[in-house]
């Protein structure tokens, strides 16, 4: 169950998404936006969202009254030069929108310069909880990217994790290694095909990096590749992240603006709200609220919903 109070004579349902973005295409370079635009991409054709800003307005405008979610801020200036830039902007943003209530800001860990970036990033933004960079198995074994990893690990700092059923093995070794990491992983592994033969190669993978107490999983960005999920078609990849890494480690996660592309947010919220009714409520809320909050310090916003 979400948070629920009464406002005025409306039920208002409180909760944390923990994976959004927002872009302001004259502010920041994004290469993935605008100059190299992935055609035949996975995700589809995503011209209708990489032509105009997204910000916090354009969010607000897509969630329905009676939600009011906190955000975590996933960063997506990818190309930009600079990423702090991207984490100032970002805390600039929250000044007027108390409901961005953490951020994860860009880094490459194997650069020579990474422990000041990480101390930039941290300076900038109190609300600065951990680093995303997307890389694979043959990045994650090079002696840089595995001081990186120290250095996170070092400043309690969160390592966002991309792997799927192919390098999900590879990640639960590394989990494995540095057991003192938080580790979270994006898009429930981010399941690629939706045939019966891969759901039981994502399950084995999935099963196998559960297995380390240090990570925890947001289910998200399911939409990415069932471009006309339900709630049906999603429950299985849901009910499995669940059966391993259990209540406690789970997270809900939107992957807005980009899975706008295949629902609106009233219908993911709902979608995933009857899949865990199944749960107690107090698991509910450990996955829509508490968990969030918990791994990635949310204190502004949180701290005021009732029974939080």
């Amino acid at each position: 169950m979400l948070f629920l109070e009464m406002r005025g004579r409306m039920l208002t349902r409180y909760f944390v998404d923990t994976h959004v973005h927002f872009w302001n295409l004259a502010l920041m370079y994004y290469d993935w936006l605008t100059d190299k635009y992935i055609e035949n991409d996975i995700i589809g054709d995503y011209h209708s969202i990489s032509s105009r800003d997204y910000l916090p307005a354009d969010f607000e405008r897509e969630v329905p009254p009676d939600h009011r979610p906190l955000v975590v801020h996933l960063e997506c200036a990818l190309g930009h030069k600079d990423p702090v830039d991207e984490t100032k902007w970002i805390a600039s943003l929250a000044v007027k929108n108390d409901w961005i209530g953490a951020l994860v800001g860009r880094g490459d860990l194997r650069d020579t310069r990474f422990e000041e970036l990480l101390e930039r990033h941290m300076s900038a933004s109190n609300l600065f909880r951990g680093i995303r960079m997307f890389s694979g198995p043959d990045v994650w074994t090079t002696s840089g990217f595995k001081n990186g990893l120290r250095l996170l690990r070092d400043r309690k700092l969160i390592l966002d994790l991309e792997a799927d059923a192919d390098t999900l093995p590879q990640a639960a070794e590394m989990a494995g290694v540095y057991d003192d990491l938080r580790i979270i992983l994006e898009h429930a592994g981010f399941p690629k095909q939706r045939t019966v033969e891969y759901f039981h190669r994502w399950r084995k993978a999935i099963k196998c990096f559960a297995a380390h107490p240090n990570v925890a999983c947001k289910i998200s960005g399911l939409g990415m590749v069932d471009h006309g999920w339900s709630e049906n078609s999603i429950r299985p990849w849901v009910e499995e992240c669940f059966e391993c890494f259990g209540a406690e480690r789970c997270m809900f996660g939107s992957n807005w603006p980009v899975d706008s592309l295949y629902s609106s947010y009233a219908a993911l919220v709902k979608a995933c709200t009857n899949i865990t009714k199944v749960l107690s409520e107090a698991d509910q809320q450990k996955f829509f609220y508490q968990n969030a909050v918990d791994y990635y310090s949310i204190c502004n916003g949180a701290a005021d919903v009732k029974g939080a």
